[in-house]
C-alpha cells in the first residue's frame, strides 16, 4: 500500500498528466524522480520481508516487474538527452554535406559515401529486430538549407508491389518521417511519408498531438524521388529549413527524430516504441547536428 500511495501521492498532487497526447498511455518521467523511485523500492523491500502468502509475494514480485519496467521506459522519454541515451535511446550524428546531392532517388554521390549509416530497425512494443531481408538503414545530412535524408529498404518481395496512390496499407510499402525540433515534454512535431513509387504524404505540422495539426508545413517545397531494384527500394528526401517554424538548427542542437516502415511483412521503427503507434514522438531517437565547416 505504501508503494502506491507514494506514487499516486506524487502524481495528484503534482498534477502529472498521462494522457496529454491523444492515445499516448506511456510513463511520464515527471512520475518518477529519483527520491520517488526510492521511496517506492524502500516500500516494495519491506513489503517482500512482510509477504508470507504465496498469493502477496506474487502481488509484490509484480509491483517489482512493473517498477523495472517503468524507469528505463520512462528515462527514455526523459527531455535530459543525457539520461534519455542512458537508458537505450541512440543518436545519429548529422554531418555536413560535402558535395552536391541530386535528389533522384540513387545514393550514387560521394556525400552519401561519407555519412554515417544506421540501422537496426525494431518492431514496436517488442523491440525486437526485424528480418534482416526487410531490414532499413538511413543516411542523413545538411547543408545551411536544407535537411537531406536517405533511406534504403529491403524488400524481397520487391517485384510483388503495387504502384498506386497508396501510401501505406495493402501491398504498398513505405517509410514515414517524423522531426520535433522543441525539447519540451508536448513539442509540435512534423510528418511526411514516402513510398516506394514515390507517392507522399502532405507534410503536416501537428500541434503537440496527431488530433491538431496545421494543414501544411510553412512556404516550400519537400522533394522526393525512389528507385526500385532487386531486393531493396531506396529514397532520397530534401526538407527544406525554412519550412520549419523552428528554421534551421545551431551547431550542436539536438532534435528527436524518427523514421518509421510499413512494410507488409512487418512494420519497424529506428526507434524503441511503447506502443504500435508511430507518432510516439516521446519515445524517438535524437539526431544532432554537427558543425557547419
Amino acid at each position: 500500500l505504501e508503494y502506491y500511495r507514494t506514487f499516486e501521492k506524487h502524481v495528484l498532487s503534482n498534477n502529472i498528466d498521462f494522457q496529454t497526447f491523444g492515445y499516448d498511455q506511456g510513463p511520464n518521467p515527471d512520475a518518477f524522480p529519483p527520491e520517488i523511485v526510492a521511496s517506492m523500492q524502500k516500500a516494495l523491500d519491506e513489503a517482500k520481508k512482510a509477504a508470507k502468502s504465496w498469493f502477496v509475494k506474487q502481488r509484490v514480485e509484480q509491483a517489482q516487474k512493473d517498477l523495472d519496467w517503468s524507469i528505463p521506459a520512462s528515462m527514455r522519454r526523459s527531455p535530459d538527452k543525457a539520461l534519455a541515451l542512458k537508458y537505450g535511446k541512440k543518436e545519429y550524428a548529422c554531418t555536413r554535406a560535402n558535395s552536391a546531392i541530386t535528389i533522384d532517388g540513387r545514393l550514387d554521390e560521394d556525400a552519401w559515401k561519407s555519412a554515417p549509416v544506421s540501422a537496426g530497425f525494431i518492431k514496436p512494443k517488442t523491440h525486437e529486430p526485424v528480418p534482416d531481408e526487410i531490414q532499413s538503414e538511413f543516411r542523413m545530412l545538411r547543408d545551411e538549407d536544407n535537411l537531406f535524408i536517405a533511406v534504403k529498404c529491403r524488400n524481397p518481395k520487391i517485384s510483388e508491389l503495387k504502384e498506386t496512390d497508396a501510401i501505406w496499407g495493402g501491398s504498398t510499402d513505405s517509410v514515414e518521417l517524423f522531426l520535433v525540433p522543441q525539447k519540451s515534454y508536448t513539442a509540435a512535431y512534423y510528418q511526411t511519408a514516402v513510398s516506394a513509387f514515390n507517392r507522399t504524404m502532405p507534410p503536416t505540422r501537428f500541434n503537440h498531438d496527431q488530433f491538431h495539426k496545421d494543414t501544411q508545413w510553412k512556404g516550400g517545397e519537400i522533394k522526393s524521388a525512389t528507385t526500385r531494384e532487386n531486393g531493396f527500394w531506396t529514397c532520397e528526401i530534401a526538407i527544406p529549413f525554412k519550412m520549419l517554424a523552428e528554421g534551421a538548427p545551431k551547431n550542436g542542437d539536438w532534435w528527436r527524430f524518427n523514421i518509421a516502415r510499413n512494410c507488409p511483412t512487418a512494420a519497424s521503427s529506428w526507434s524503441p516504441l511503447q506502443f504500435g503507434a508511430w507518432a510516439l514522438y516521446r519515445d524517438f531517437n535524437f539526431v544532432t547536428f554537427a558543425e557547419l565547416r
